[in-house]
């Protein structure tokens, strides 16, 4: 499946990937507005970049066990994304190129609270609405802050600062 294969359908409501599918392309269901629901099948190995931006009515995702890496901007602006749930051994990306809080997979999703992290996950933990790098200390590195006031932006905060 090419990028932008699906790139603004408007019409999509749901999409479901085999496992037979090892890398989703980049912005391959970009702008699907509409797009309600994902089934991502173990198999697939790495969602490239602004795979599902602005697929801004998907509110649950479950990541699949297997899937290595997460492309940045893969999942910005999905609004109402509320539920994340990250598998063992998956990585996020990061653009440094950008701004901070669009160097993320799930920048400007400003309703995702719940964020669920396989224990065995060596990365990442959840933690009082955030999720942490393990290998810095959490007070010093935050890569998804709940935030304040319902703003719940993906930002990284390094050194107790924000950047």
């Amino acid at each position: 499946m090419g990028s932008l294969a699906f790139y603004g359908c408007e019409g999509l409501l749901q999409a479901e990937i085999p496992g037979s599918l090892r890398e989703l392309a980049s912005s391959v269901f970009g702008d699907c507005v509409s797009l309600k629901r994902i089934v991502l099948h173990e198999g697939l190995e790495a969602v490239s970049i602004y795979a599902f931006s602005n697929c801004r009515s998907l509110s649950e995702l479950e990541l699949p066990r297997g899937l290595a890496s997460v492309g940045y901007g893969s999942f910005q602006g999905c609004a109402g994304l509320t539920r994340l749930t990250i598998p063992k051994d998956t990585r996020l990306e990061f653009d440094g190129r950008t701004v901070p809080h669009q160097t993320t997979p799930f920048a400007d999703s400003v309703s995702l609270t719940d964020i669920q992290v396989d224990g065995e996950n060596p990365y990442y933990e959840a933690q009082d609405g955030g999720l942490y790098e393990k290998r810095l200390r959490q007070s010093d590195f935050l890569v998804w802050d709940g935030g304040e006031g319902g703003d719940s932006r993906l930002c990284v905060k390094a050194c107790g600062g924000s950047l």
